[in-house]
């Protein structure tokens, strides 16, 4: 009975809370700010950096150099892959071993995708951005790499799709 008699008292207790200070109710800081005011824009570079430009274009030739190569190569591999017999033949073996050498022909081009990848992550490491001239040459540089690659993945696809059983 005793117990039933605190209860009360401590549920009503337990309700209350100590007194606290509201938070102000005056503008804060961000509200200060008029947002129909124009935001002042710094004179960004109109043109790529001439280094960039230059690194871009000696890997877009590293790229167009290396598909010279893996072309003349391919030449030699497709009639080898087209001739193949059955799997575990000498001639599908034989195919197997050119597909291979084809395949480590695409390395100019990948190196050079990859290093296009690398100096945009290097700008935005260095510099914590990339600047819209730099950035759009690089991405055009790294489109004409990537339809090189995509040429070449094609063939290989097709080539390793004529020897899978």
């Amino acid at each position: 009975m005793r117990a039933l008699l605190l209860l009360p008292i401590l549920l009503v207790a337990a309700c209350s809370t100590p007194a606290v200070d509201p938070p102000p109710l005056h503008g804060r800081a961000g509200e200060s700010l008029d947002p129909r005011l124009p935001v002042a824009v710094t004179q960004l570079p109109r043109e790529a950096d001439p280094t960039l430009l230059s690194r871009l274009e000696a890997l877009v030739a590293q790229a167009a150099a290396g598909s010279n190569a893996f072309d003349a190569l391919a030449g030699q591999v497709v009639p080898i892959v087209e001739a193949a017999d059955a799997p575990g033949s000498e001639a599908w073996t034989a195919a197997q071993q050119a597909l291979s050498r084809l395949d480590a022909a695409r390395a100019p081009v990948a190196t050079a995708l990859a290093d296009i990848d690398r100096l945009a992550t290097g700008s935005i490491e260095e510099r914590e951005w990339v600047a819209p001239a730099d950035r759009e040459a690089i991405a055009t540089a790294s489109a004409a790499v990537a339809r090189i690659d995509e040429r070449q993945s094609a063939l290989i696809d097709r080539l390793t799709g004529h020897l899978s059983p």
